[in-house]
């Protein structure tokens, strides 16, 4: 009796081992399902929150693309200028306007961070092109290179756009064409009575009447704006031609260098600029020139292939075919110069000798403070020493 009780505790004891062990490993994997589970909604949460987000990141970006391309509304007048001109301004209206406009609302803008934009942008005046909107106080800078634009507003600051390449090297060209049919209109119109054509080399001119001066205006077709530094260096070819407006007391010239690239200089605009070379065709049928000059003739200088120029300080000793052969000769052609009398006594130190080669002829002038001498004539020429230095300073 007493061993089948101890057999029935026995039996108990386990049991109970079984239930205790079952609640725990119950409540263990019960615990575990549950953390899992929080865990889960815990991640879902996070990643629903991220969405939400992103939703609301691109609400917010799609509306300041609203707000950018918004930014014509409303606005009648509408300006912009050059880095080469930044003085003068040219307002744009009717289809021009319409124009820039479609295209500005037509390329992607994002926002971008002020700190990569200086990172960048070196200098904040290396614009392209500004565009002015003056009733709304607000300024647009395209920055070509960097593919930037930069948003000025008095009342909320400064906003960075990045522009993709390619819509910046469409709307660049267009806001160039665009400034440069409306400058020149505004230059060249209305059309003068009379345009003056000019050789300088040759101390020509020709007068044209208001028919031709139609004519002429109707071959302007300025390519694009250039600048300056780009033309340090760079001769201008015989014969030196000329175009002269004169409004008022007013002169507007247009100044070929060669049959590329003209220099426009008025109390408007002063800038370099590529032209169609059809301008130059025609002034050469105008005024037609050509260098005839004997060998004693100083004129006859511009005809020189190359020059070596011999400074007696020894600072500007040269050889050069390319610009002083020309810039140098037409220094001396141009000069204010009085004949003088052979047996006159050159009082001054010698300055420079000028070699001048000429189909392998070799024509020498020597230059002094004053004077200079050419094919055993001399001439008075005040400060013609320092002119042709001058001249030499060039790189």
């Amino acid at each position: 009796m007493k061993a089948r009780k101890k057999f029935l505790y026995g039996v108990l004891f386990l049991i109970g081992l079984a239930v205790i062990s079952g609640i725990m490993t119950f409540l263990l994997v019960n615990g575990k399902e549950g953390r899992k589970i929080e865990a889960d909604k815990k991640q879902i949460f996070e990643e629903h929150k991220k969405d939400v987000q992103s939703i609301d990141l691109k609400r917010e970006d799609k509306k300041n693309a609203l707000d950018i391309n918004k930014i014509f509304d409303d606005v009648k007048h509408i300006y912009i200028k050059n880095i080469n001109n930044p003085t003068n301004m040219i307002e744009v209206t009717g289809e021009d306007r319409g124009f820039i406009v479609a295209n500005f609302k037509g390329f992607k803008k994002e926002k971008s961070d002020i700190n990569q934009f200086n990172e960048e942008v070196l200098d904040l005046e290396s614009y392209d092109y500004e565009i002015d909107l003056i009733e709304k106080n607000i300024k647009l800078k395209l920055y070509g290179q960097n593919g930037y634009m930069l948003v000025d507003t008095n009342n909320e600051g400064s906003k960075i756009y990045k522009i993709q390449k390619s819509d910046m090297d469409n709307f660049i060209p267009i806001l160039e064409k665009v400034y440069l049919q409306n400058l020149m209109d505004k230059l060249l119109y209305p059309i003068p009575e009379n345009i003056y054509l000019y050789a300088e080399d040759e101390k020509a001119v020709r007068i044209i009447n208001k028919r031709e001066s139609k004519e002429l205006i109707s071959k302007f077709n300025i390519l694009s704006i250039e600048e300056q530094q780009n033309f340090v260096g760079v001769p201008t070819l015989y014969p030196n031609y000329d175009i002269t407006i004169k409004r008022g007391e007013d002169k507007y010239k247009f100044h070929l260098i060669n049959n590329e690239i003209m220099l426009i200089d008025t109390p408007i605009v002063f800038l370099y600029c590529k032209y169609d070379g059809e301008i130059w065709d025609y002034i050469s049928k105008k005024l037609p020139v050509q260098n005839n000059a004997k060998k004693d003739e100083i004129k006859y200088l511009l005809k020189a292939d190359r020059v070596i120029v011999k400074d007696i300080e020894g600072v500007y000793d040269l050889e050069s075919n390319s610009y002083y052969n020309i810039e140098i000769a037409r220094c001396l052609n141009s000069s204010n110069r009085e004949k003088l009398n052979n047996d006159k006594t050159i009082d001054e130190d010698l300055r420079l000798i000028l070699k001048f080669i000429i189909n392998e002829d070799i024509k020498e002038v020597l230059v002094y403070d004053n004077y200079f001498v050419y094919d055993n004539v001399k001439y008075f020429s005040k400060n013609i020493g320092e002119k042709i230095k001058s001249l030499l300073m060039v790189p």
